[in-house]
């Protein structure tokens, strides 16, 4: 009688594992969302020319690539005016 006692035991400690793990998953589900929020992107004109920004006063310059998604960092904002990295 004892064995099964220690394999409900082990069984239950299994259990408590998968409950942890699915909790670890919720939380990575929570980072994931407050990483797509952090990295929400604004567009806005300059020199007739479309860019995303991060922030439209103070934020990064991104190119808009093929489908309307985000390109490579190409400047900053500073105060609403805009300066561009150039490599």
């Amino acid at each position: 009688m004892m064995m099964i006692l220690n394999e409900d035991i082990t069984e239950s400690d299994e259990y408590e594992e998968s409950d942890e793990e699915e909790s670890d998953e919720e939380e990575s589900d929570e980072e994931e969302d407050d990483e797509e929020e952090q990295n929400e992107v604004f567009e806005i004109i300059i020199n007739k020319i479309r860019y995303y920004v991060t922030d439209q006063k103070n934020g990064d310059i991104y190119k808009i690539i093929e489908n309307d998604e985000v390109g490579d960092k190409i400047g900053k904002l500073k105060d609403g005016k805009p300066f561009f990295i150039f490599t």
